[in-house]
């Protein structure tokens, strides 16, 4: 893993706190290591009864080569993760402005 991407994690960190603090929706980001040296990058949001209402998983290989973790999901870097992330959070606070 590079220096780069540590930054990176930091900031998604940073970033589902801030979304959980303006969408009222509980957001975690979750970075499990792993002793072959892979990390995983995991971001929940969670809507009712605890249904899962934005998702991604990003795998970090010892080398730093990142990669998606479900074989059905868009997002296959930090970047990418932490771009959905901020989209989700600006589509929630779209619509609660609407609706106010």
């Amino acid at each position: 893993m590079t220096d780069q991407q540590m930054v990176l994690l930091a900031e998604i960190q940073r970033l589902a706190l801030e979304a959980s603090r303006k969408t009222g929706r509980r957001v975690y980001h979750e970075v499990q290591g792993w002793g072959n040296g892979q990390v995983w990058s995991v971001v929940r949001a969670l809507g009712a009864c605890s249904k899962s209402v934005h998702q991604s998983d990003i795998n970090i290989a010892p080398s730093g080569y990142e990669s998606g973790l479900m074989s059905d999901s868009s997002v296959h870097t930090l970047a990418e993760q932490h771009d959905a992330l901020e989209a989700w959070m600006s589509e929630i606070q779209q619509r609660q402005e609407v609706a106010a």
